[in-house]
């Protein structure tokens, strides 16, 4: 959560809440160090896995950018775009992967 609302912050070029951002910093440092090797494999194992079905999606838009039209095109960048909605990732990495 941290992340997202420094990024909106900044977008609308607002004053954060100083007493929030230190919340939110204190509980993402709590959970980060009770944290368990156990949680620290899934969390990497689901990153691996989302890297996997992101390169899978570029390959897709890349093939159907060669053999064929835009609705094709479009079709992949939406459900890239879904899955990405999906796995929550934030404006700024949505908008890079649109940039491939």
């Amino acid at each position: 959560m941290g992340p997202f609302y420094k990024e909106v912050v900044e977008k609308l070029q607002a004053t954060a809440d100083v007493q929030l951002v230190a919340a939110i910093e204190y509980v993402a440092h709590r959970q980060q160090s009770s944290a368990t090797p156990a949680k620290h494999r899934a969390f990497a194992s689901c990153r691996a896995k989302n890297k996997q079905k992101l390169e899978e999606f570029d390959a897709k838009i890349t093939k159907n950018k060669e053999g064929f039209g835009d609705a094709e095109v479009f079709d992949v960048s939406c459900a890239k775009a879904e899955y990405l909605a999906q796995i929550g990732a934030t404006v700024s990495e949505a908008f890079c992967a649109s940039a491939t």
